[in-house]
């Protein structure tokens, strides 16, 4: 039985959490990382070790996620297309895939289900079948797709381009699981536990540089993803708004290829009198350049990225802000109640489907006040249980008070 996990911990909680954290006691992130002896090179750690960095909430994201990453073993196994078949359909978006040669990781063979995009990527990757083969699992022609797949790997059983890295996942009953395929080659490791290790560090050196701090406000994560919302101090009052806050929000994919990343994006605080509510603003596109870490970035090159991070959240907050501020000029706030309500109706975004009906509901009201389109937001946001429409939301948030003159 698959036991993945996507994982919230929300303000209160991280509030709560007040602890100073010693940067030696985040070693515990990366050990046995093969980048350890790296990192602490690189960033000179031996000299900050016994420095402590005081960020609300760090202590429980640390403890959290640790604890979540040991329900899995993460195994990379390096694989030639001709040792890998397909042995059995699970259903619609789900196979089982045969390792023919594990000796890497010390086994004769290995099998392992097909998990987020994997399937897609071995069918499609290797052979460009994927539209053939989902015709055949539907249609009952499984021993077909199972010759086709035969006959090809006879044919490049000596091609060097058809050797892969399988990222394999195994659970504490033993079950394994493909969750991703990439290159052999230029290729590093940044996993979620690296990512959130050099952030902390990034972030003491930024906090001793500036003066800023930081608590989090958020925190979202599986087994192959992290995001993780720093919120910055010295909240901006805009009348008639609410309190609005810059939030830096690191976040890192595992399955993806972008490695890690730094985004921009604000929290609201607004209330009506009876409600009060957070909500996350988030542009897809800025003029400050975001900082984004790949995963064929050496790891020198990780650091001297990282560098950048107090700039990038200065010039960040400065232009975003500029938008929101503009909000207090919209002379007629339904207009943007109603196009938000007709965005998610045309909405071609399929998880976001099972919670339109109650969306639309709670937009079925006229507003007055920019708040209240602010407080309807919170509700939506409040309604979306799955994380990645949470994240769709965010920015279609930001679009439509960006928006606001073409709409007024």
């Amino acid at each position: 039985m698959r036991k993945f996990y996507k994982d919230y911990l929300g303000f209160q909680e991280l509030s709560e959490d007040k602890t100073l954290v010693r940067l030696s006691g985040c070693l515990e992130l990366i050990e046995e990382s093969e980048f350890e002896e790296d990192l602490i090179e690189l960033f000179d750690f031996e000299g900050i070790e016994n420095e402590t960095i005081a960020i609300a909430g760090l202590r429980t994201v640390i403890k959290s996620i640790i604890s979540r990453d040991r329900e899995f073993k993460k195994i990379d196994l390096k694989s030639h297309i001709s040792n890998v078949t397909c042995i059995q359909t699970i259903d619609g978006n789900t196979v089982r895939l045969r390792f023919n040669d594990a000796s890497d990781i010390g086994m004769t063979f290995v099998d392992a289900q097909t998990v987020y995009s994997a399937k897609r990527e071995y069918f499609e990757g290797f052979y460009k079948m994927d539209k053939f083969a989902n015709f055949c699992i539907s249609e009952g022609h499984f021993g077909l797709l199972q010759e086709n797949i035969e006959y090809l790997n006879k044919k490049y059983e000596d091609s060097d381009s058809h050797i892969k890295n399988f990222r394999l996942l195994q659970d504490k009953e033993g079950e394994y699981y493909v969750r991703a395929i990439t290159s052999t080659s230029q290729y590093y490791d940044y996993n979620i536990r690296f990512s959130l290790f050099v952030t902390i560090v990034a972030l003491y050196h930024t906090i001793k540089n500036t003066g800023y701090h930081f608590e989090i406000s958020r925190c979202e994560y599986s087994e192959s993803f992290i995001r993780v919302y720093f919120q910055k101090d010295n909240a901006s009052n805009i009348p008639n708004i609410g309190k609005l806050s810059f939030v830096l929000e690191m976040s890192n994919d595992e399955i993806k290829r972008e490695a890690f990343k730094f985004s921009g994006l604000f929290t609201l605080q607004t209330e009506d009198g009876k409600n009060q509510m957070n909500i996350f603003l988030k542009p897809k596109r800025i003029e400050t350049k975001l900082i984004s870490i790949r995963h064929n970035f050496l790891p020198s090159t990780v650091i001297e990225q990282l560098e950048g991070l107090s700039r990038f959240i200065e010039e960040a907050e400065k232009e975003m802000k500029r938008d929101i501020i503009e909000l207090n000029n919209v002379k007629n706030p339904d207009h943007l109640r109603f196009f938000l309500l007709r965005k998610i109706e045309s909405s071609q975004n399929k998880e976001l489907s099972q919670f339109k009906p109650k969306i639309k509901e709670t937009l079925d009201v006229k507003i007055h006040k920019i708040n209240e389109l602010l407080i309807l937001m919170g509700k939506i946001d409040e309604i979306v249980t799955d994380l990645e429409v949470k994240e769709y939301l965010r920015y279609l948030f930001y679009e439509i008070l960006r928006d606001k003159k073409e709409r007024n």
